[in-house]
């Protein structure tokens, strides 16, 4: 009997795949040969080719007879569970039964490698421009990368207006509850991937001053959560209101029905 794996390493919630394949080597024909994959407690068993038979984590198939020089073919699919870690040691075992004689057997077995899993994410955030008068709009690019190496299942941004700013629109758009703006990304984001939000929002604070904004973005992967977080801040500029009017007149002395021009 002949196992294989592909792949031979994975993060928990991985499928792979065992290609098992039991030959008659011998002279003369096996009637019937029991096939039996022992799965071991990281590995959940997920479906397989043909007809088995399941008790906890064996799975048993039955050929009911191989001539020589024949094989079987059979592949079987599990998944790495939540829970595994380390090297998970997958075992077969296959009994055929001669017209005479004790019974002859084989085994083999195939490692998988759990792969430890590193999940991160970052949030940066800039904001253009960066000072301005009273009913000044600025624009906040907020970039959301997965720094890890798994996949984020979804992943949300929240962003805080301070009091002294009004949303004006974003891209996407967002959920508005009061201060607060948020996006649900639902897609999966791949590792070493980013998603890009635009927000304008306008300053409506009259005083000069520093006003910060914040952003979160925590993202979801099989195991839990994981968070990061940005700010930037935008400085208000004082208004000095101020005019002045200037008049002068030429010329400035003249005879009736004479023109003069006031600038």
């Amino acid at each position: 009997v002949d196992k294989t794996v592909s792949p031979n390493k994975g993060y928990p919630l991985t499928n792979v795949t065992f290609v098992i394949n039991a030959t008659n080597t011998g002279n003369t024909s096996l009637r019937p040969v029991i096939v039996k994959d022992i799965l071991p407690d990281g590995l959940d068993y997920v479906y397989d080719n043909r007809s088995s038979a399941r008790f906890n984590q064996n799975i048993t198939w039955n050929i009911t007879d191989l001539d020589p020089g024949k094989s079987e073919y059979i592949e079987l699919v599990a998944q790495i569970n939540k829970s595994a870690s380390g090297t998970l040691w997958n075992k077969v075992n296959a009994t055929g039964q001669p017209p005479a004689g004790d019974n002859v057997t084989a085994n083999d077995t195939e490692p998988v490698e759990v792969a430890d899993i590193s999940p991160n994410i970052s949030v940066d955030k800039t904001v253009s421009p960066n000072k301005g008068y009273p009913l000044t709009n600025v624009t906040f690019a907020i970039n959301v990368t997965n720094n890890g190496n798994i996949s984020l299942d979804q992943v949300t941004i929240v962003d805080t207006l301070p009091e002294g700013m009004e949303y004006i629109n974003s891209t996407p758009g967002g959920i508005r509850e009061g201060w607060n703006i948020s996006w649900n990304l639902t897609e999966p984001l791949p590792a070493n991937k980013s998603n890009h939000i635009k927000l304008v929002a306008r300053i409506i604070q009259t005083s000069p001053g520093n006003l910060t904004n914040t952003v979160n973005a925590t993202g979801r992967y099989q195991n839990g959560n994981i968070t990061s977080y940005g700010n930037e801040t935008v400085e208000v500029i004082r208004c000095d209101p101020n005019i002045s009017i200037e008049k002068s007149v030429s010329p400035s002395s003249g005879y009736p029905q004479t023109i003069v021009k006031f600038i």
